[in-house]
């Protein structure tokens, strides 16, 4: 069984970030029995070579309450362009992580490449990989800003 579960066409609009630019954005979803269900993404956000913001967490959740969805955070993704696209993650990636888990302890995060896709969470303090699902498509839209 999977501890994420990621709606297909969540998944394609990750697999579709640009691959020019670092890009990130926030997991939006629910945790039910110890599994992540990601049903959106918070409005994706640009960065430099190697550098991106992943967008802000207040800002999600008043747009969250603003839709009326009963979903959260759960978790950020960004992509990895520097190093041929490795899927790790990185100092800063690792510490970016931590934090969020401070607030959201079932938070995971996905890092994205050409080469593909991986899931982390920190758990005992040390990164671990999370195998993830992807299921059929939703029929909603996969940015929140595109339900208001």
């Amino acid at each position: 069984m999977s501890q994420i579960e990621l709606y297909g066409n969540v998944y394609n609009a990750l697999m579709a970030f640009p691959s020019s630019v670092e890009v990130g954005c926030l997991l939006v979803g629910m945790i039910e029995s110890q599994r992540v269900f990601v049903r959106h993404l918070s409005q994706k956000t640009e960065g430099s070579y190697g550098c991106v913001d992943i967008g802000s967490t207040a800002d999600t959740l008043i747009l969250l309450d603003k839709i009326g969805l009963d979903e959260r955070i759960v978790g950020w993704a960004h992509t990895h362009l520097w190093n041929n696209g490795h899927l790790y993650m990185s100092k800063t990636d690792f510490d970016t992580q931590q934090k969020l888990q401070k607030s959201q302890p079932d938070a995971v995060a996905l890092i994205i490449s050409q080469n593909g896709m991986r899931a982390y969470k920190i758990m005992d303090d040390k990164l671990e990989r999370v195998m993830f699902g992807i299921s059929p498509d939703s029929s909603e839209k996969v940015f929140l800003e595109e339900l208001l």
